[in-house]
């Protein structure tokens, strides 16, 4: 009798010494919270719904039907932002901070949708008509849409989502500042911003086959030159580039400019005074090279300077 007593004695404290855990964990409040979500940003305010805010809260957060005891968390005062999420539904939980190593309860999960942010509006007009002009450096047009602000454009290999691509804008109905490869078959999307009324359906997707090359590097940048200096002071500066049709070269910080058109090539420097200083020593010289690609555009330039001993 007297070790049955001793149990529920036992049982009786721990049951007690539980209860004093869970009036002590949620003696500072229970957190509740709001989320707004703005493209592809989650917001979340942290109250206290039963008094003085928290010292501060730790937000979790992540994929719907995810272990919060198995993630990490953020620390925010009284509100956090969430960045750059991906398209999907998410969960979030929150627990506030009621003292050294003493956190309520974990509340949630209160769940919020991310598809950028961005919600179809039957009132913003969809953009129709879309057409390519290729004659005018691949241009973009399409019949404007009712109350947009401004276009976005979405273009990609054929196939390609719209709605997780990169954007580009134009604040009239056309675009013409595309980066496409020739013999590459692209789609082409447009719709109506109309500010925080939303965006309007993705127009009919537009396929295209560039026939050319348009605003993309096709050969290679300059990787280094050699130098060497005659007996009469005439500079002689060598490189070789074997995938542009040609290059263009300027030293002094670009106020000396010549072109060629072969793709390897020796240029020499005449001695100018004022590589000179007048107490006589050398100037640095500044030099600057860079290919021309076949579709006429040029790779970044190389610059390095020459220092005379």
């Amino acid at each position: 009798m007297k070790k049955i007593a001793l149990l529920a004695m036992i049982i009786c404290m721990m049951a007690s010494c539980k209860k004093a855990d869970e009036v002590k964990k949620n003696a500072c409040g229970i957190p509740d919270y709001t989320i707004t979500v703005d493209k592809s940003t989650a917001r979340i305010i942290i109250t206290n719904i039963d008094g003085e805010p928290f010292a501060y809260s730790l937000v979790h957060y992540g994929p719907v039907g995810f272990d919060p005891a198995r993630t990490g968390y953020l620390q925010a005062l009284d509100s956090v932002r969430i960045y750059d999420l991906v398209n999907g539904k998410y969960d979030v939980y929150v627990e506030g901070n009621c003292g050294p190593d003493n956190f309520t309860e974990l509340v949630g999960p209160k769940s919020f949708l991310v598809t950028n942010g961005k919600y179809v509006n039957v009132n913003c007009g969809k953009p129709a008509n879309v057409t390519i002009n290729e004659s005018l450096n691949l241009e973009l047009n399409w019949n404007t849409g009712n109350n947009a602000n401004y276009y976005e454009v979405a273009y990609g290999l054929q196939g390609f989502n719209p709605d997780t691509a990169q954007h580009f804008f134009s604040s009239s109905n056309r675009y013409n500042e595309f980066a496409v490869y020739k013999d590459k078959i692209y789609d082409y999307y447009v719709r109506s911003n109309c500010g925080g009324n939303g965006y309007s359906e993705w127009s009919d997707v537009k396929t295209f086959k560039a026939n050319f090359n348009y605003n993309v590097i096709t050969c290679k940048p300059i990787k280094g030159f050699t130098w060497n200096m005659a007996s009469d002071k005439t500079i002689t500066v060598e490189w070789s580039d074997t995938t542009g049709i040609g290059w263009q070269f300027s030293y002094n910080k670009g106020t000396n400019s010549q072109t060629g058109p072969t793709s390897s090539v020796t240029y020499s420097l005449v001695e100018p005074s004022e590589w000179f200083q007048s107490n006589g020593k050398p100037q640095t010289i500044y030099v600057y090279l860079r290919s021309k690609c076949e579709d006429g555009n040029y790779t970044s330039w190389y610059n390095d300077s020459i220092v005379i001993q």
